[in-house]
């Protein structure tokens, strides 16, 4: 099949989990013999362009940049490409078998008239969900309420109106049963996680836990940072990431005479951060909300027990006595409890983090979940109702 994706951005700038998982599947599909194509957000200046990288054809559209109009920046910058891509897979529709949206890019393309490809989206979270909790990332109010009030409606499109949309956790699925979307030909399938990545499972270097993710409030940071006052002294925190609570957060730290127990890293590449999660003890995610925690498969890969807050999304990645423990969100003391008990157990923590290991090789490999995403494929290609143009009209 000839599978066109579209992603806004690509790990090549930005290294979250929406672009992990797109360039993941792709290369996994590409082993299976399809063609896969990825439509990404290009330069307003430079234009168009095509390039290649490990087998995928990039194509790059320019849009509409957001620094023309800062104070509608997230609304504008979002909106923009996704007018852009919609023109331009109308355009080259005869191109592509199946058109597979993930997230926000390429979420207008689904919609109540008729379409020449037959689409999929996966929605990695609703975002609609999350704008409440990040108010930091705003310059401006009217942006962030024009932005929830755009996401509110066209996430809820795109699942109403896509020939099939996967899940990427049962709490996305619950998160769009709350709005009331269609369900009729929804799957679940979650992220996958590459486990060629040659991570050594061995013993920690010393009590270290470790936070990766975004320095955001949904994250639990502050309650984590807090927990540190009763957690047992020899025990320190690493936490990498970068995100607009870096600031207070560093604040909050020194205020609570914790510098010497707390270190901020920053944004660091994924060698360094396997690197990290090597050498440490557990891995913790105390977040508020997840749609499934991608860096708890990682820390398990590694070997690492983890620890999280008990809330859906994580609490599908962590089984505990398993893999990890799990404590009651934003509670300092409860956080601190487990850090504790989990450190002073290093033999249980040790069959906590091999067991995690051999689960999430044998169940989360992309090999598995792109062959379950093929599936989907399929089902939909072979079905009628695409008057898709030829090869020569396109030309």
């Amino acid at each position: 099949m000839r599978v066109l994706m579209i992603s806004k951005s690509l790990p090549h700038t930005y290294k979250g989990g929406i672009q992990t998982h797109v360039w993941e599947l792709s290369q996994s599909l590409l082993q299976r013999g399809h063609e896969v194509s990825i439509l990404t957000a290009g330069s307003l200046k430079k234009g168009a362009r095509t390039w290649e990288d490990q087998g995928v054809r990039i194509y790059e559209i320019p849009y509409l940049p957001a620094r023309l109009l800062p104070v509608l920046s997230n609304t504008l910058s979002e909106l923009s490409f996704n007018l852009a891509a919609v023109r331009w897979v109308e355009k080259n529709a005869a191109r592509f078998d199946v058109v597979h949206v993930h997230g926000r890019s390429g979420y207008l393309y689904p919609g109540p008239g008729k379409r020449k490809l037959p689409v999929v989206t996966t929605v990695h979270r609703l975002y609609s969900l999350e704008i409440p909790w990040s108010k930091g990332e705003y310059k401006n109010p009217l942006d962030r309420y024009l932005h929830l009030k755009l996401a509110t409606r066209l996430e809820k499109r795109a699942a109403d109106h896509s020939d099939a949309v996967i899940a990427i956790s049962q709490e996305v699925v619950n998160e769009l049963e709350s709005i009331q979307a269609a369900t009729n030909n929804l799957r679940l399938i979650y992220n996958g996680i590459n486990t060629r990545i040659p991570v050594q499972a061995g013993a920690p270097q010393g009590k270290q836990l470790l936070f990766v993710g975004r320095l955001s409030t949904i994250k639990g940071i502050y309650p984590l940072v807090e927990s540190m006052l009763w957690v047992q002294p020899d025990i320190r925190l690493k936490m990498i990431g970068g995100g607009p609570e870096a600031r207070n957060l560093q604040k909050r730290i020194a205020e609570l005479g914790l510098g010497d127990r707390i270190e901020l890293t920053g944004v660091l590449p994924i060698g360094e951060v396997f690197h990290h999660l090597e050498q440490s003890f557990a891995l913790v995610l105390p977040s508020f909300h997840e749609s499934q925690g991608i860096v708890l498969m990682e820390a398990n890969l590694a070997g690492k027990p983890t620890l999280g807050a008990d809330v859906p999304g994580i609490n599908e990645m962590i089984l505990p006595g398993k893999n990890g423990y799990l404590f009651p969100p934003g509670d300092p003391a409860a956080m601190a409890e487990a850090i504790n008990a989990l450190f002073s157990q290093p033999r249980k923590a040790a069959e906590l983090g091999a067991w995690g290991r051999n689960w999430v090789i044998s169940q989360y490999s992309w090999k598995k979940i792109a062959r379950e995403v093929e599936s989907v494929y399929t089902r939909l290609t072979d079905s009628a109702g695409f008057d898709r143009p030829s090869q020569a009209q396109v030309a």
